[in-house]
C-alpha cells in the first residue's frame, strides 16, 4: 500500500506545477500597477511564484498594487519630478475628458510618457547588476502591459521567450493589426 500511495504521489506532482512568473510594472499610473498587482495576486493565489518587477519612474506614484507577490523595486530609475512638467499621473487624470486638452497637448503628454519610458528602459537595459538578479530568478513565464515596450525588451534580455502582454482598455487597432489580432467589434468607442 506504501508503494502505491509513493507512486501515486510521484504521478501527482509531475502534473502539479507552479511556474516561476515575472510581472514587469512600471510605476506609470497607479491603475497600471493595481491592475498588474491584481493579475500577480491571482497567479500566486493559484500556486506560481510571482515577482512583480517594479521600476519607479513615477515617483509620486506609491503603490505596487499586490498583497501576494514578491517585490522588486527599483528606484534609481525614477525621473525627478522636477524634469516633468507634472508627474505623469496627473497628466493622465484628465486626458480623456472633453475640455482637457487639445490634440497637441495630448500629443505632448504622450511624447514626455515615452520619453520618460526609453530613458528608463535604456537604463534599466544597461544595469548588469539588474540584469544578473533577474536571470537568477529562471523565470519560465512573464507579463507585461503592451503598452510598457521595455518589458519585451527586459523579457528577451532574459532569455524569456513565453510572455503575455495584457491592456488595462480596448486593444488599439495600431497596436493589434500587426500582431495579426482582429479588432475587437464590441467595442466601439
Amino acid at each position: 500500500m506504501g508503494k502505491v500511495c509513493l507512486m501515486l504521489s510521484l504521478l501527482l506532482w509531475q502534473n502539479v506545477r507552479s511556474y516561476k512568473i515575472l510581472v514587469y510594472s512600471p510605476s506609470t499610473h497607479p491603475e497600471n500597477v493595481n491592475y498588474l498587482g491584481r493579475i500577480a495576486d491571482e497567479l500566486v493565489k493559484a500556486g506560481h511564484d510571482v515577482i512583480i518587477y517594479l521600476p519607479v519612474a513615477d515617483p509620486t506614484v506609491k503603490i505596487h498594487g499586490s498583497k501576494l507577490a514578491k517585490l522588486i523595486q527599483d528606484k534609481s530609475y525614477a525621473i525627478a519630478p522636477s524634469a516633468l512638467s507634472a508627474p505623469i499621473e496627473h497628466k493622465f487624470r484628465n486626458l480623456w475628458s472633453t475640455n482637457a486638452y487639445s490634440f497637441g497637448e495630448i500629443f505632448k503628454v504622450f511624447r514626455e510618457f515615452t520619453d520618460v519610458q526609453l530613458t528608463n528602459c535604456i537604463k534599466q537595459l544597461q544595469d548588469d547588476e539588474l540584469l544578473r538578479r533577474l536571470k537568477l530568478e529562471n523565470f519560465d513565464f512573464a507579463i507585461t502591459e503592451l503598452m510598457n515596450f521595455c518589458g519585451f525588451a527586459l523579457f528577451n534580455k532574459l532569455g524569456i521567450d513565453k510572455y503575455a502582454s495584457v491592456s488595462i482598455s480596448d486593444m488599439m487597432e495600431v497596436i493589434v493589426d500587426p500582431l495579426g489580432v482582429s479588432s475587437n467589434p464590441s467595442f466601439v468607442p
